[in-house]
């Protein structure tokens, strides 16, 4: 899989660890990022939990045809969801625990980018100067910007950005998520990414940093020193995904 990635995760300001949790299969073309919500105890290990649940869902050969693949990535975010309720119900304290997730599966040969998608990590591609975000934040506050109610701007600062529409939580054994399929080329960059990417960037400061010329490690750390810069307040992971 003639892909290569970047990738950084670091906490926000603070004693505690980083809830947000990050994994890449170059065999198989895989990438995955979640956020642990940080309101219910578990963050962390709601996220890395999920991470490795859906990466162990779909060790198996994959099947062929858009047909089949796409309910076998919404299996992989079910497992996920079932793996976090039977960890809550073992452990009462992880009850409540609860994670975002963003599943990247590339296929160079039919040049597809399928996602598989829960809460509010994102998915971007940039292809020639130009950002496209791929995947719509389960939010109250997204909803409102694809009413027309406000604008993606303000989203990034409205009191309702941090409340979720969906989520995997040990709560239930099921989960409403999303999976659709984009077009791939060779040249494309691809970011996903955590809130804590998104809240201090906009659009435009990330294709200021992403179109720049260079090796994909050196994109990640000016990345990472941008949002720093910004000010950094909450956990931060991405993952850069060179396609060529």
């Amino acid at each position: 899989m003639p892909i290569a990635t970047a990738a950084r995760s670091v906490p926000k300001p603070g004693d505690k660890p980083c809830e947000d949790h990050h994994a890449v299969d170059h065999a198989r073309g895989l990438v995955a990022v979640a956020d642990g919500l940080g309101q219910y105890t578990g963050g962390a290990e709601a996220s890395a939990l999920a991470v490795a649940e859906v990466l162990a869902a779909l060790s198996g050969e994959p099947p062929e045809g858009w047909a089949e693949v796409k309910p076998w990535l919404g299996r992989a975010l079910t497992c996920a969801a079932r793996a976090l309720h039977a960890r809550g119900r073992r452990e009462p304290r992880l009850g409540s625990m609860a994670t975002t997730l963003t599943l990247a599966r590339l296929d160079l040969e039919g040049g597809t980018l399928d996602l598989a998608h829960v809460g509010d990590c994102r998915a971007y591609r940039l292809r020639d100067g130009e950002l496209q975000q791929l995947t719509r934040d389960h939010s109250i506050a997204w909803e409102q910007v694809e009413a027309g109610a406000i604008t993606k701007e303000a989203a990034r600062t409205h009191p309702n950005q941090r409340m979720l529409t969906r989520s995997i939580i040990a709560r239930r054994d099921f989960v409403v998520g999303e999976v659709g399929r984009h077009d791939l080329a060779a040249g494309d960059l691809l970011l996903l990414c955590t809130d804590g990417v998104t809240k201090p960037l906009d659009d435009q400061a990330l294709v200021d940093l992403l179109d720049a010329q260079g090796p994909l490690e050196v994109l990640a750390d000016a990345l990472l020193a941008a949002v720093d810069q910004a000010g950094r307040v909450d956990d931060t992971t991405f993952v850069l995904v060179g396609v060529d």
